[in-house]
């Protein structure tokens, strides 16, 4: 799961997890937050009179941004590992 956007922590789960569809549907809620989050710093940075705001705002909304990239990033790929796991 991701911890951050730089911070993904990987934990050995197979046989501790008794119900794969549950993690599932949790990473999938949480991509979907991710995924919100996403389109929300986008929509943001496209308004109008975005790039007159200062230096450090925009800095922030972009390390935003990164971060809601990084956990999308994150979610996917536990997903696709417990999708792995219900094969496996």
């Amino acid at each position: 799961y991701a911890a951050s956007a730089n911070l993904a922590i990987f934990l050995e789960v197979k046989g501790k997890i008794t119900d794969i569809e549950a993690e599932i549907k949790k990473a999938q809620a949480k991509l979907k937050k991710a995924s919100e989050g996403v389109a929300k710093q986008r929509q943001l940075m496209g308004k109008e009179g975005f790039s007159n705001a200062s230096d450090s705002v925009r800095e922030t909304e972009r390390e935003k941004l990164r971060d809601y990239e990084g956990m999308e990033r994150s979610y996917e790929k536990s997903i696709e590992q417990f999708e792995m796991l219900k094969l496996g």
